[in-house]
């Protein structure tokens, strides 16, 4: 219950602080949201790196066995591949 509850009221508490910054005009309290705000592009730039970590682990495989829809996992990989590249 705590694994569900925690993330919810954590993510409810900072979206309440973020809301507030459109009616609190404070120096420090635009600092802490700005704060919060850094905090969740370091969180989010790590999530994106898990995810590009897991799509590589779990579709190589298949690509390099010639698995089930291995073509489409190609296209996939190479996509991201291309998508990494231009960014």
């Amino acid at each position: 219950m705590i694994k569900r509850t925690l993330p919810i009221f954590i993510t409810f508490v900072v979206g309440l602080i973020m809301v507030g910054e459109f009616f609190i005009p404070h120096s420090s309290y635009r600092e802490l949201t700005g704060e919060l705000l850094d905090w969740g592009i370091i969180l989010a730039a790590g999530a994106f790196i898990l995810g590009l970590i897991n799509l590589v682990q779990v579709h190589l495989p298949t690509v390099l066995k010639r698995g089930t829809d291995w073509g489409y996992k190609l296209v996939m990989l190479s996509a991201l591949t291309v998508t990494l590249a231009i960014g």
